[in-house]
């Protein structure tokens, strides 16, 4: 049995990229493949509206997207330290089975809707891998 060993080259993630609502699904999936990088979901932001909004005296920040998704990078959080943990009845120390792949990586990645054009996401990046 052969197996052919496929190269591609590498693909550096875009500052925005601008899709329509429908695609934003295949586009997600699409990542782990093109750029090479997994994305922990976020919690989804909605803008507030309120009835009574023209009648309050009150200053309101303008807010210019309709929702956004935040999301994380897979090896995101501090790199956990070598221990060993105790095992059983004989008090044996035994080393930890599985290391960590978490680096503290900062990359994030949001999906907003702006009301400007609310058929379209963007995709911005920041923090890069």
């Amino acid at each position: 049995m052969s197996y052919t060993l496929q190269i591609k080259p590498y693909v550096c993630v875009p500052e925005s990229i601008t899709v329509p609502i429908g695609q934003m699904d295949e586009v997600l999936d699409t990542f782990p493949q093109v750029y090479a990088v997994m994305w922990i979901t976020g919690k989804l932001y909605q803008a507030k509206v309120t009835a009574d909004s023209s009648n309050s005296t009150k200053k309101r920040r303008v807010v210019s997207h309709v929702w956004y998704k935040t999301f994380f990078c897979h090896r995101e959080g501090e790199k956990e330290q070598t221990k060993t943990t105790l095992g059983g009845i004989s008090g044996v120390t035994r080393p930890v089975q599985k290391a960590t792949k978490k680096i503290g990586c900062l990359a994030t990645m949001r999906i907003t809707c702006y009301k400007d054009d609310p058929d379209n996401v963007v995709f911005t990046f920041q923090k890069e891998q």
